[in-house]
């Protein structure tokens, strides 16, 4: 994984948070968007998106490094 991998993954999620709203959300993920595992997920994937975009790639590549120790 390189920090382009990363930014791209950054990149990736941040425009499909921008674009899902929760009944595209169920959609991509095959779920009923009324069922509440749909809004839990969908729930966590903002929070996901919102974390990610608080990295710099470059931290996020020496994070994972450091993990693999």
């Amino acid at each position: 994984m390189t920090t382009e991998d990363i930014k791209e993954f950054q990149q990736a999620i941040g425009t499909a948070s921008w674009k899902l709203n929760l009944d595209r959300f169920g959609e991509a993920i095959g779920t009923n968007p009324d069922y509440p595992y749909t809004k839990d997920k969908f729930k966590q994937f903002a929070e996901l998106n919102s974390a990610l975009s608080r990295f710099d790639p470059n931290t996020l590549m020496l994070i994972i490094e450091g993990g693999k120790k």
